[in-house]
């Protein structure tokens, strides 16, 4: 693991976190313009993938988002470990994930 500022270094990691800070505006709300910068940062650099593909190569799927248009039934059945926080699965009759 290694922290970097240039964005050409990550074209070929296997992952990425960032950690941006998110001040509050005036109105003391969320100002995600410092998240924001470095996803479009990220995406110019980086270099999609089919999910099957990834999911072939991945120990386990985190399920972060209920939005219909995810292939929820898809990532039932190809990942190796299924982590479902949000119980998107139990609608699916999926068995063997990990409901928290």
């Amino acid at each position: 693991m290694a922290a970097l500022t240039r964005y050409s270094r990550l074209a070929k990691a296997d992952a990425v976190l960032v950690c941006v800070p998110t001040p509050l505006t005036r109105n003391r709300e969320l100002d995600l313009r410092p998240l924001l910068d470095s996803t479009q940062a990220l995406a110019e650099v980086l270099q999609s993938v089919s999910l099957e593909d990834a999911l072939e190569d991945a120990d386990l799927a985190l399920i972060l988002t209920a939005h219909p248009q995810v292939d929820h039934q898809l990532l039932a059945q190809r990942a190796r470990l299924l982590v479902d926080p949000r119980g998107v699965t139990r609608t699916l009759g999926v068995t063997g994930a990990v409901r928290l």
